[in-house]
């Protein structure tokens, strides 16, 4: 969308540089979430015994004891029933 934006000349091309700088930056941050949040999860589901892929895998779940993702991580322990199940 960017590059059609330059071509029709509604945006200059500072400002998609900037532009796609921001979307690399969120994409890259909303990655990093999405695979913490899993290792998270997967630990949950194993109960312990956790091992690694690789060094990567390991550097993310530093990031789990992080107060953003604890949060989530309580969130994610509470079951959630529908009323039909109560």
């Amino acid at each position: 969308r960017i590059q059609s934006a330059i071509k029709a000349e509604y945006i200059e091309p500072a400002i998609s540089k900037q532009a796609t700088s921001q979307l690399d930056d969120l994409i890259t941050q909303a990655s990093t979430h999405a695979y913490v949040l899993g290792l998270i999860r997967r630990k949950q589901l194993l109960g312990g015994g956790l091992t690694f892929d690789s060094p990567d895998e390991e550097a993310f779940y530093r990031k789990v004891n992080e107060p953003k993702y604890k949060e989530a991580a309580n969130v994610m322990l509470v079951p959630k029933m529908d009323e039909e199940e109560e």
